[in-house]
């Protein structure tokens, strides 16, 4: 994502990192029959996390 936000943790991963692992984390919980390949698992998590900060952008624009 080109205009990632500066939020670091102290680890160094970057907000959209976290995000992603979140989503992630609950996809393979969720997965109790392993229906989702690794690949597919990784890219849904990873637009999840770009469309929560999307969200966010959009409503910290609307309030403004």
């Amino acid at each position: 994502m080109e205009h990632e936000m500066k939020i670091e943790f102290s680890g160094g991963i970057t907000y959209r990192e976290w995000l992603a692992g979140q989503a992630l984390q609950g996809l393979l919980a969720s997965d109790g029959e392993n229906k989702f390949s690794v690949k597919d698992s990784v890219s849904t998590a990873i637009a999840y996390a770009d469309e929560v900060i999307r969200q966010l952008r959009s409503d910290n624009n609307s309030q403004q």
